[in-house]
């Protein structure tokens, strides 16, 4: 059995499902989809309205199709990114099934799948939204699309993880510390943006999971570090789907 994890879907479920099948038509069967974020589960053209996001990605997508007919077809767990259906994932904090085999794991989550600790954080950093408390109230608002300190307090507490969602990228630089092959192009222009976030590298390094997953910036990159408790995690950062066959990964 496998996990299929998979980058930022804006609308296009029928592609992640298509992939799905693909697997298992070759012979791999499928335990779960999971997804990092901006995967736009709006139920009708008309929650366009509640979809924060640039004209690109203003798209209704395919999710309307499976809320018409009443389920998914293979059992998905995703975070929320910076893209989304407020207006539905806002009464969710702590997450929920939004459709039959479809779970938002909420704000933080966790589930155990194929005998592994799943745990996810939804959002990106705002510096001016991460310190403070997130009000109450199930309103759709700038700041559901940002996670906040409690939130990585919340995720840090854990004592076992096996793979860990995120939307943004951790800070690529605070993983490896002083040891690193210079030579590779994409770990070059990382180091050269100074990319990601510390806050998420901390987590990272903490956590120390078997598998890491991000999205976001629609551009593949892989790494592997050595985190606190000694083991190695391997980084995976996946493209937007669709867009390339790095748009998935699969845990066998």
């Amino acid at each position: 059995m496998a996990l299929v994890v998979f980058g930022d879907v804006h609308g296009k479920a029928h592609t992640l499902y298509h992939t799905v099948r693909t697997l298992e038509r070759e012979g791999t069967p499928v335990t779960a989809a999971l997804q990092v974020g901006d995967m736009q589960t709006l139920r009708s053209p008309e929650e366009l309205r509640f979809l924060n996001a640039p004209a690109k990605h203003r798209d209704v997508g395919d999710f309307p199709d499976y809320f018409l007919n009443g389920s998914v077809p293979y059992p998905t767990f995703f975070i929320a990114g910076n893209h989304e259906q407020w207006d539905l994932l806002a009464r969710h904090p702590r997450g929920g099934e939004l459709l039959p085999n479809l779970h938002y794991l909420g704000r933080t989550g966790t589930r155990t799948l194929d005998g592994k600790v799943v745990a996810g954080l939804s959002g990106i950093y705002s510096p001016t939204v991460f310190p403070i408390e997130r009000p109450h109230g199930n309103r759709p608002g700038k700041h559901h699309r940002y996670y906040t300190e409690q939130d990585l307090t919340t995720l840090a507490q854990m004592t076992v993880v096996d793979i860990l969602l995120m939307h943004d990228w951790p800070h690529i630089h605070s993983l490896l510390g002083s040891s690193h092959d210079t030579q590779d192009p994409s770990l070059q222009e990382a180091l050269q943006r100074d990319t990601g976030q510390k806050h998420l590298s901390e987590l990272a390094l903490s956590l120390n999971p078997s598998f890491i997953f991000c999205g976001h910036r629609h551009r593949p990159f892989t790494l592997t570090f050595t985190g606190n408790k000694g083991k190695t995690t391997s980084l995976i950062c996946l493209d937007k789907v669709g867009k390339s066959e790095k748009d998935h990964y699969v845990i066998r």
